[in-house]
């Protein structure tokens, strides 16, 4: 498969969100303000000295970071997509897949909605080579988008948390919903630490689950009290119409 021929001008010009298409480029203000947003939130949570985006794309996020004040780096297989990286940041990505060793640590790797677009067994050897040069992956995947024809290896969450555990990196409780709803964090960690914390995201899970659940109650218990309070107001209408129906009648009669 020609990958370069894939993803060419025209793939980012018609970019799919799942909304329609639209212009993957700097001339719409969405992916800036978009990406800014995620590099603010990693930069003040995270504090990480040095970060890779892997299938950077056209480097928006790279240049979010940097812009910053972040160290950030990215690779993409797409020659054309990184001819368009801004100017000062271009030296600071490079057209390289995924599936090949990375050149260096990070304290950081991203990687946002790239290794649907690749092999099962592309996608495994990107996940060994992210494993392998840092201690800390934010990552996402879509898990229902099958519309989108560069999509080929869609998978559930359940699979990619299997493939990071694979390697010795387990999810974390960091709210990466800031990204998109699926994103999720993996830190390399031993065992029990990773139960710990999978223990304690369902605690917290179950602890909202039954304040949702104390909610719902009162929420059909107010229902049940408005339904009685209107069975009651129509009844009561109900008999004012009949009290008006009779008075309306006797008056009829009485005039005869």
């Amino acid at each position: 498969m020609d990958l370069q021929s894939i993803y060419d001008e025209n793939y980012y010009n018609n970019y799919n969100t799942g909304l329609g298409p639209i212009a993957y480029d700097r001339s719409n203000p969405h992916w800036l303000w978009f990406f800014g947003n995620i590099a603010d939130k990693i930069l003040k949570d995270l504090k990480p000295k040095s970060i890779l985006d892997v299938g950077c794309a056209k480097g928006f996020l790279v240049e979010s970071f940097r812009d910053r004040g972040g160290e950030a780096f990215g690779i993409d297989i797409s020659e054309y997509a990184i001819n368009e990286v801004r100017q000062d940041i271009k030296k600071y990505c490079k057209v390289s897949p995924a599936n090949e060793k990375f050149d260096s640590w990070y304290d950081l790797i991203t990687c946002i909605e790239v290794l649907e677009h690749l092999t099962e067994q592309d996608s495994q050897k990107a996940i060994e080579n992210i494993c392998k040069s840092t201690d800390d992956v934010i990552f996402s995947s879509t898990p229902d988008d099958f519309s989108e024809k560069t999509h080929i290896n869609v998978q559930p969450l359940s699979y990619w948390i299997d493939s990071f555990a694979r390697h010795g990196f387990y999810l974390d409780t960091y709210n990466c919903s800031f990204i998109i709803d699926h994103a999720m964090r993996f830190r390399k960690m031993n065992h029990s630490i990773a139960i710990y914390n999978f223990r304690t995201t369902v605690k917290e899970k179950d602890t909202l689950i039954n304040i949702l659940k104390s909610e719902l109650i009162k929420s059909k218990t107010e229902i049940k009290e408005l339904q009685d309070a209107l069975d009651k107001i129509l009844m009561a209408y109900s008999k004012s119409q009949q009290d008006i129906l009779n008075l309306r009648l006797f008056l009829e009669n009485n005039e005869k």
